[in-house]
């Protein structure tokens, strides 16, 4: 069973991942979503557990589906 810790990291690795893909910033991506940009920076840092309304709030400013954003992406220069 993945622990909490790890499903924060794995959230929290994927938001800044598909935010960088999209090349927008924090405070970008919190416009979008309509939430606070220092809660964005926690979600990426790991020290803020979402709701599961941000986290439809930030899949869609990052058009991507819940998935995405939970599970553990594959390197893709492997």
């Amino acid at each position: 069973m993945i622990s909490e810790h790890q499903i924060l990291n794995i959230y929290a690795e994927n938001v800044r991942y598909f935010r960088k893909k999209l090349k927008i910033s924090q405070e970008e991506l919190a416009f979008r979503s309509g939430l606070h940009s220092s809660f964005i920076g926690m979600v990426e840092r790991a020290e803020r557990n979402s709701t599961l309304v941000s986290l439809q709030k930030i899949a869609k400013a990052l058009e991507v589906g819940y998935d995405d954003l939970l599970n553990e992406r594959k390197m893709e220069n492997q």
